[in-house]
């Protein structure tokens, strides 16, 4: 594959740079990063840099590892892993959002490994690598089920200094953006944070699915309430304003089916709560209310995409033979061969045929859970990982099997050893990692 040959290049240069730049790194430093290398690109960049930024080696070392990082975290087909905004509880998607990736964006390791790179490499030998900008996403409507978010994209940003944070304060869009951007500024002095630019993406549109989504899984309301109490008369007065209005602008739009139910009274009450506080500290403050009941549906896009029935039909089946299945080995034997043979619907994307497998032997490991048989059926999972190309064709979905493996092995040596030779390359060197950093 064409990121497999890059990696490769990449990695024969580093070597060769380095064989002619300083030493080979310390023992224990290699060791890691060989680990890390063996991780979806993505996690493995993140990773690598976790450990080449706080190390103590030559600069011309260091400039050759965060180059190494830096094309790992932006080769070929190697994306933020996929937000899902439409869900179902209890289903594939809602186990896959077990899975924390906040800290695992390429985006945001990429841009850490140019910082490194930039403040170690030689100007008289090397030349200076590009900002690796970050993908401009575009407005989700209702038919989407996933949406574009920066995750600790700003929070890298902000890190790396002044500058880079600027330049990537471009890239900011959306609700979103909005929600993750407020919530890395809130670590600077009030005198020193982007009020200006917070209160300009107010007044920008997106969607119901990005709104949602930005109220529920990032800091956007807490962080711009703060930052409006904290930074005086003037930003309190227009933040407060335009935060209302973008909120009820959002709410008076149609709304992705299933978002319909969502209630948002807690955010009017706390709203209008911090506008009279903040009216009581500054007496010529006046502030706007949002009435209560500015928050309900309006009107339901018709075209929204949800979990469709016809593509979890087969699955649904299949989980409702695991749930009756007798804890007994004919019925294990035999349910398990349904798991091993399940098929998903070939319209879906390859992420989704993988999620829907590896779903249906979490299910599987549920049922036959502290039982007799769980060993087996936890054997065959892992077979399936290792034989498939899950960490390829579907890192998100890959992670949200290794947190069921890291539940699963708890602290048992045996069990780690069990999952550690399964075959899959990736999660045995996840697990190493582990161990020697003594998590």
């Amino acid at each position: 594959m064409a990121w497999a040959a890059g990696i490769g290049l990449a990695t024969t240069f580093c070597i060769a740079w380095m064989a002619h730049a300083a030493e080979p790194p310390p023992k224990e430093l290699a060791q890691r990063l060989d680990l890390a290398r063996m991780l979806p690109q993505g996690i493995g960049a993140a990773v690598m840099m976790r450990y080449i930024e706080p190390a103590r080696i030559e600069r011309p070392q260091k400039a050759a590892l965060a180059f190494e990082a830096y094309l790992m975290a932006t080769g070929f087909g190697v994306e933020a892993p996929p937000a899902y905004a439409a869900r179902r509880q209890g289903g594939p998607i809602g186990w896959l959002l077990r899975s924390n990736v906040d800290s695992m964006n390429p985006a945001g390791a990429a841009l850490q490994a140019w910082k490194v790179y930039q403040d170690n490499y030689d100007a008289g030998q090397r030349k200076e690598l590009e900002f690796p900008p970050r993908r401009v996403s575009k407005i989700e409507t209702c038919r989407v089920a996933f949406v574009d978010d920066p995750y600790n994209y700003y929070d890298a940003a902000l890190a790396a200094g002044p500058k880079i944070f600027s330049m990537a304060l471009t890239s900011a869009r959306y609700a979103i953006d909005l929600g993750r951007l407020a919530r890395a500024v809130i670590v600077l002095p009030a005198g020193q944070r982007p009020v200006r630019q917070l209160a300009d993406l107010l007044l920008l549109q997106s969607s119901d699915r990005q709104f949602a989504y930005a109220m529920e899984f990032t800091a956007l309301h807490i962080s711009i309430l703060r930052i409006a109490r904290e930074g005086g008369p003037g930003v309190a007065k227009l933040l407060m304003e335009r935060y209302a209005g973008f909120l009820q602008r959002h709410w008076k739009q149609r709304r992705c089916a299933g978002n319909e139910y969502i209630s948002y009274r807690g955010i009017v009450e706390e709203f209008n709560q911090e506008a009279a506080s903040l009216e009581a500290a500054s007496k010529d403050l006046r502030l706007p209310r949002i009435a209560g009941d500015a928050w309900w549906a309006v009107s339901v896009d018709p075209e929204s995409y949800s979990e469709r029935d016809e593509d979890l039909r087969d699955l649904t089946l299949l989980r409702l033979k695991i749930a009756g299945s007798a804890i007994d080995d004919v019925n294990a034997t035999s349910v398990l061969r349904e798991v091993e043979e399940f098929r998903p619907p070939d319209r879906l994307p390859v992420s989704m045929r993988h999620l829907q497998r590896q779903f249906a032997f979490h299910e599987l490991l549920r049922r036959f859970e502290n039982t007799e048989w769980e060993r087996k059926m936890m054997a065959a999972w892992l077979y399936h990982i290792a034989a498939g190309r899950l960490y390829r064709e579907a890192p998100q979905v890959w992670w949200a099997a290794l947190r069921d493996m890291t539940d699963w092995i708890g602290k048992s040596a045996a069990r780690r050893a069990m999952v550690e030779a399964s075959g899959d390359s990736a999660m045995a060197a996840w697990f190493r990692l582990e161990a020697l950093d003594g998590r």
